[in-house]
């Protein structure tokens, strides 16, 4: 290393290491370090017992602040859950934001946001908000700020500014190395396997794989907390370390069981929070924002349903606090789109827990828990609602083993409307009793606390407002690599029959009825290259972002942006010029029959297909340039002009059709009424003439 880069160094760790208490005057707000994983889920964590998942970050935590023995997410789902941490809100509160890969509406207060009003600094890392497309709800930036890594954001922020930091990750989020847990030293025998499972080999090594993952997360937590320790502001930061929502395993994540919807949850904040205890409160993640607003000294919104939690956090009680705080409500709407193609609907489920009982209402129990068998809408296709891996496969693929179908049930059966569960007797959550009488009248008491939660909380399933969470769009990007790749094969198979009607045809001396579909075929040639570049930039893509390769990941959504319009206007021009040379070659076909009147009338269509190509391909070409008045007046021409163009088209085939239809004695009724649907079209176009 030179001596201009050891002198850069001491500079930066100079940066880092002043305590930013000793650059003001008076008692600082807290830093917050918000770190929350993908997808790690209770109970794997050291602190809880589990004696094979090595977590000393978190159980530092817990050792040093708080552990939190009955924390929840609101929606065991990622983009829902972390809308609901950053508005404070219930999951169902949030619109599209209700559903995975969504938007966050700006409307919604947003904790983040309103600290750095307040005059925090804020920033994240790797995965914080999403996945979904924060643009379509308002946002010009990230939800939650900018995008650093932390020891970058220490090293570079304001040090007269308390911070809060978004620390992500995509561990332990699938997919894994095969048998890294085993690799790393982790004794898969030791593995505990919930009751949901068969106490298989495969599926202790895919747990074991998982923890290799929260392993890697916690020591990522672990660095950030030295950092703030080397720097001076540990004992002034609120430490926060927790998970979305269940592990990435069949009957976990996206389920309301206690293996899908609760998480660990651990919090530290120097001498404010007396340490070592271990809390029974039911906590939800929702109650962070008006926690974290109420320690910022910022106001709470009063659309915010969680709580604030400093009371129950800076008291020296251990076990139940609050006596307010003994249940939790929890509930999910779609995942993925995994009900039979092309349905995007999802599975609706409400869900309170309290010390013994769960009780799960399944509000559409004919949909499919986790997705069809086979055939969904979802590229996976099968069980689409829960991610694939060994212990998924297993289970399906042995199904038909009397041993194993049980479990499989268990995870991808179809459920009944109503579940209840004895959290004490049960903690896995297998053993339904909502059948037995016995408990009807514990059925009826949790049924009637939690509709009055909803409604009280604005539920749209359990108010009069619109229920609309099946419509919201899916912003899913791998539906769209998916129909890349399906029109690729489809655009294939286009070319092949292209290519055998053209020698069908000038086998049979039909040159003239050949050429025109020559040009077409080249056509589609050149859209089917383009499409295979683009199926394999996105598989480019997809490599760079499962290896977090961001600069890569920019380059290539570069790259797929610009092939992808090349490959759209291509598409676009090529309709026309397609639709056009059909048009001359019907007024050919029409002069040599000498039906001159109907030939004028399609000379008349031709000169507008003509000129409507002509715009179009001048829009084109000023669409890289800054001509917005032209482009304005190019763009209300085309849309003027392609309407009408369209209908007086579809007449005239329609008219041809039912010609032909007639002469071969067929029923022609829906013809007829079709042409009539587009002569009445027409007709309200021109003001009831044509």
């Amino acid at each position: 290393m030179t001596l201009r880069c050891h002198v850069t160094m001491i500079v930066l760790t100079a940066l880092v290491l002043v305590p930013r208490t000793l650059l003001a005057d008076g008692p600082a707000r807290p830093n917050i370090l918000f770190a929350l994983a993908d997808d790690w889920g209770w109970p794997h964590a050291g602190a809880y017992g589990d004696e094979v998942v090595k977590t000393p970050a978190f159980d530092r935590l817990a050792r040093e602040g708080v552990l939190i023995r009955h924390a929840f997410v609101s929606s065991p789902s990622c983009t829902p859950c972390r809308n609901s941490i950053l508005t404070g809100q219930q999951f169902y509160r949030l619109d599209q934001g209700a559903n995975l890969w969504s938007t966050l509406d700006i409307k919604h207060p947003n904790f983040m946001h309103i600290i750095r009003d307040a005059g925090y600094e804020i920033g994240h890392w790797r995965k914080a908000w999403g996945p979904g497309d924060y643009t379509l709800g308002g946002y010009t930036e990230h939800p939650c700020g900018p995008e650093s890594k932390f020891i970058d954001f220490m090293a570079k922020r304001d040090d007269s500014k308390p911070f809060c930091f978004w620390f992500g990750t995509s561990d332990p989020h699938r997919g894994y190395k095969l048998n890294s847990g085993r690799e790393s030293g982790i004794d898969i025998d030791a593995v505990q396997v919930p009751k949901f499972y068969p106490h298989e080999e495969v599926i202790r090594s895919d747990i074991a794989d998982y923890y290799f993952e929260v392993q890697r997360w916690d020591s990522d937590v672990a660095a950030a907390i030295k950092l703030l320790e080397d720097a001076g502001e540990l004992e002034n930061t609120i430490v926060i370390m927790t998970g979305d929502h269940g592990m990435p395993f069949p009957r976990c994540k996206g389920n309301l069981y206690n293996w899908g919807a609760r998480v660990p949850l651990a919090i530290r904040w120097g001498k404010r929070i007396p340490a070592g205890r271990a809390l029974t409160d039911f906590i939800s993640l929702t109650d962070l924002a008006p926690t974290l607003l109420t320690a910022a000294d910022c106001q709470i919104p009063d659309v915010m349903t969680g709580k604030n939690l400093l009371p129950i956090l800076t008291s020296n009680k251990d076990g139940r606090v609050d006596a307010a705080h003994d249940f939790i409500v929890i509930g999910r709407e779609r995942h993925v789109p995994a009900q039979k193609m092309p349905s995007m609907a999802g599975y609706p489920s409400r869900a309170i827990r309290n010390d013994r009982w769960l009780l799960v209402l399944n509000l559409i129990p004919d949909r499919w828990p986790v997705g069809v068998p086979e055939g969904a809408t979802h590229p996976m296709g099968v069980h689409a609602d829960t991610d694939g891996g060994p212990t998924k496969s297993f289970l399906v693929e042995h199904k038909g083993d009397p041993a194993i179908r049980k479990y499989y049930d268990l995870s991808f059966a179809k459920r009944p409307a109503v579940e209840l569960y004895d959290c004490q007797a049960d903690p896995d959550n297998v053993n339904n009793l909502a059948d037995d009488p016995k408990y009807a009248q514990t059925i009826k008491m949790l049924s009637e606390q939690l509709a009055e939660y909803l409604g009280k909380t604005g539920d749209p399933r359990f108010t009069s407002r619109p229920v609309k969470f099946d419509e919201f769009p899916y912003q899913g990007e791998y539906l769209e690599r998916e129909t890349w790749s399906a029109r690729r094969v489809e655009l294939a198979e286009v070319v092949e029959e292209l290519a055998e009607e053209i020698d069908e045809l000038r086998k049979e001396g039909e040159e003239r009825r050949a050429k025109p579909l020559e040009s077409r075929l080249k056509r589609f040639r050149s859209i089917l290259s383009m499409v295979e570049q683009v199926v394999e930039l996105e598989k480019e893509l997809e490599k760079a972002e499962a290896d977090q390769n961001f600069s890569e990941v920019e380059q290539i959504e570069g790259c797929l942006e610009t092939l992808v319009e090349t490959v759209e206007r291509t598409e676009h021009i090529g309709e026309i010029e397609g639709r056009l040379a059909e048009l001359k070659m019907i007024s050919d076909e029409l002069a040599e029959d000498g039906m001159d009147k109907e030939r004028q009338r399609v000379k008349a269509l031709v000169a507008d297909q003509q000129e409507l190509l002509k715009l179009v391909r001048d829009l084109y070409k000023l669409a890289e340039t800054d001509d917005d008045k032209r482009i304005e007046e190019l763009e209300e021409q085309i849309v003027r002009l392609e309407e009408p163009l369209e209908l007086r088209i579809q007449e005239l085939y329609l008219e041809r059709e039912l010609i032909e239809a007639r002469e071969e004695g067929e029923n022609v009724q829906e013809l007829e009424a079709e042409l009539q649907e587009v002569r009445n079209a027409l007709s309200e176009l021109h003001g009831g003439s044509i």
